[in-house]
């Protein structure tokens, strides 16, 4: 799948739910293609917003709350507490 349709899916994505703009977050490689390709395209420039480097930290973020949950004991609460998996 191309920048050019990835970027679109967003663009219907995002009006669907109501969204006027898009950000993506990239790395290096993929940020100067796709500002490339802002700039070439008028009508990507009112709604796409490129954005470079944010998606490390989210992925160090999202890390970092999967280990905290998987030594939180939580499975051991829910085990004490009679819990059952929904």
């Amino acid at each position: 799948m191309g920048r050019k349709t990835v970027v679109l899916q967003c663009k219907h994505t995002a009006n669907k739910l109501g969204q006027h703009h898009v950000v993506l977050t990239v790395d290096a490689a993929l940020f100067c293609k796709l500002m490339e390709l802002k700039l070439a395209k008028p009508e990507y420039q009112a709604f796409l917003i490129v954005r470079l480097e944010g998606l490390h930290t989210a992925l160090k973020f999202i890390e970092v709350i999967g280990k905290h949950v998987q030594f939180s004991r939580l499975r051991e609460a829910r085990v004490e507490g009679n819990c059952r998996k929904s």
